[in-house]
């Protein structure tokens, strides 16, 4: 059954005498509640304002804080792979 023919189907259902199609109303709910989020989830976000991205860490480091002494890197774990690289094939006609 294609989308074409679901919607085409009758989902009425007569309420105190007149017809109701349930499905135009269920839609109309879906639209209505996701109005209602978005209303609420715009106003959370205009009270995240306090804090604005920055590019770099220049805002967070106090000056004269940090002094690096040792330049010099420690890795826990190291991992080697060793691989043979294929010779070249020279194609020498005689």
């Amino acid at each position: 059954m294609s989308l074409l023919q679901l919607t085409m189907l009758s989902a009425t259902v007569q309420i105190n005498g007149t017809d109701v199609n349930i499905l135009s109303r269920l839609g109309l709910a879906i639209l209505i509640g996701l109005f209602v989020a978005f209303i609420i989830t715009s106003g959370w976000k205009s009270q995240l304002k306090s804090v604005y991205r920055q590019h770099g860490a220049a805002d967070y480091k106090k000056d004269n804080s940090f002094k690096l002494s040792v330049k010099k890197d420690t890795f826990l774990y190291t991992k080697i792979e060793k691989r043979e690289k294929p010779k070249q094939q020279e194609n020498n006609p005689q």
